[in-house]
């Protein structure tokens, strides 16, 4: 992935506040092997569970941002 991964986590941030305002249901989908460590903590901050290998997870860095508008 290239440059710049700030806008993925803005977006990523922006999305998870909708999501929960709106409870709605979303399932997004990264391709792991491709991605940096970076891009990979921000998925696990913004994303409240996770699908690795098999396993459904309950992220532990998961913060739900609820000041965004």
């Amino acid at each position: 992935m290239e440059d710049p991964l700030y806008l993925i986590e803005d977006f990523e941030k922006i999305v998870d506040s909708a999501v929960n305002k709106r409870s709605f249901p979303l399932i997004c989908a990264y391709k792991g092997e491709r991605m940096p460590e970076y891009l990979k903590t921000i998925l696990m901050e913004t994303h409240p569970y996770i699908l690795m290998e098999g396993d459904l997870i309950t992220s532990e860095q998961y913060r739900p941002l609820t000041d965004l508008k």
